[in-house]
């Protein structure tokens, strides 16, 4: 079986918040945040679910690998490098709510093992942090990376957060 080939590839997120303006009334703003997004053999893990839910966009969720918060990239990498236990029931996030960065909204989780020089993606499914169940995506493929070539992608990035943390 050929290794899969991890890259980050960098993505402009828009999304919308409600900013207070004056006394009573609101407005929303928009804001755009450059986040790092997953890609296994240079098609983004977001394409990768839309094709195997036969979706008819590719989900919203982002990686925590944003200069906005460098202290949360760092973690993210920590965790999916293995240094740093993961969040809830051992289950790494890949991907959080796009607007609040946070696992109660839900995202997307694997399980990631390292055997005989390989770190293996699979069980990839949509948690929420407040629920054990993982509700798995049936068509989602394992990944299988060069364990070297994963360490040295993630920790090339963490380097670049740790610099701007």
């Amino acid at each position: 079986m050929a290794a899969n080939v991890l890259s980050l590839v960098e993505r402009q997120v828009t999304s919308t918040a409600w900013k207070r303006h004056r006394l009573f009334f609101r407005r929303a703003v928009e804001t755009t945040d450059v986040h790092l997004d997953f890609a296994i053999d240079s098609k983004p893990l977001r394409d990768w679910i839309q094709e195997w839910e036969g979706a008819d966009k590719a989900p919203g969720e982002v990686s925590l690998l944003t200069p906005d918060r460098p202290d949360l990239a760092v973690e993210q990498i920590d965790r999916l490098l293995g240094g740093t236990p993961h969040q809830y029931w051992d289950r790494a996030w890949l991907l959080f709510c796009a607007y609040c960065w946070d696992e109660g909204c839900g995202g997307v989780t694997a399980d990631i093992t390292r055997r005989d020089g390989m770190v293996y993606w699979s069980n990839l499914g949509w948690n929420f942090s407040y629920e054990q169940d993982t509700n798995l995506i049936p068509k989602a493929a394992v990944f299988a990376f060069d364990e070297r070539e994963y360490d040295r992608v993630l920790l090339e990035a963490r380097e670049r957060f740790r610099r701007t943390a």
